[in-house]
């Protein structure tokens, strides 16, 4: 890899080098200026050409493998940015692995249920008041008009359960109470599960 570069750019690079050209007119263009070249010019180019194919499948073979692994944006990484994660990993300091560890992400094939976060029982007075209060609660008004009676707070549990039991049928046009410069949006349109 060249300074700067990622691996998808040196892939490509070593690609267009080693002849997989990706369309007819550039095989064809190839093809023309090979035979316009003396064979010594020739013999070089594919010496040269061999060795990038081998280079660019080496790069892709380790890419894979590092993707594999589980790290995803391997293809996005930099020279610059590989290096130091390699150094940082050889000292210890940096774990490739730990962000994509099964036992702690709860799509990895060995989700610990044990390490997964659990609400905390039995909590002081000034903690169930924190946790009402960072609570996302709503406003909402029957018709998207500006002189329109606004309704609210109401908690995102308490607005999930009128949706349930059909008081919103029609629907109505809801926002959040802690952005009240935002406009009201559709209740069809929001998911108030997605809060509680």
């Amino acid at each position: 890899m060249n300074p700067s570069e990622t691996v998808l750019q040196a892939i490509k690079r070593l690609g267009k080098k080693s002849g997989t050209s990706a369309n007819a007119s550039s095989r064809w263009n190839t093809k023309k200026k090979k035979k316009t070249t003396t064979q010594k010019e020739t013999s070089n180019d594919e010496n040269g050409g061999e060795e990038d194919k081998r280079r660019m499948l080496e790069l892709t073979e380790l890419a894979d493998d590092v993707l594999h692994r589980g790290f995803i944006e391997i293809y996005h990484e930099t020279y610059e940015k590989l290096s130091h994660r390699i150094r940082f990993q050889e000292s210890g300091r940096l774990d490739l692995n730990k962000a994509t560890d099964d036992a702690s992400d709860m799509f990895g094939d060995n989700f610990d249920v044990t390490k997964a976060e659990e609400p905390k029982a039995g909590g002081s007075k000034e903690e169930a008041e924190a946790m009402t209060a960072s609570a996302i609660t709503w406003e909402f008004k029957w018709e998207n008009t500006d002189e329109s009676k606004v309704y609210g707070p109401h908690s995102s549990g308490e607005m999930q359960q009128w949706v349930d039991d059909g008081y919103f049928s029609d629907g109505v046009w809801v926002r959040r109470a802690d952005q009240p410069e935002s406009q009201f949006y559709t209740s069809k349109r929001v998911d108030f599960d997605l809060y509680i």
